[in-house]
C-alpha cells in the first residue's frame, strides 16, 4: 500500500533486536521480528550490475572450498 501511495518500501535486515526495543520503548514481552524502511525514493534505481559466480560465493563444507 505504500508503494501504491507513492512511497518506497526496503525489509531490514541484520538488526539487534534488543537495541531496537531499547530505542523505540518496546516492552520486553513483545518480539520484534521484521523492520520496514519507508520514504521517498532519491533519484533512479541503481543498475543491477549483475552476481558473482556461484564458485565465488557458495562453498562446500567449509570455507574456501567452493562447490565444483
Amino acid at each position: 500500500m505504500a508503494e501504491v501511495l507513492g512511497y518506497d518500501t526496503a525489509p531490514m535486515e541484520g538488526f539487534y533486536e534488543d537495541q531496537v526495543k531499547a530505542t523505540l520503548g518496546i516492552p520486553a514481552h513483545v518480539r520484534v521480528v521484521a523492520l520496514l524502511a519507508i520514504g521517498h525514493r532519491k533519484g533512479e534505481d541503481k543498475r543491477f550490475a549483475g552476481r558473482f559466480a556461484m564458485q565465488r560465493t557458495v562453498f562446500a563444507e567449509k570455507w574456501g572450498n567452493p562447490i565444483p
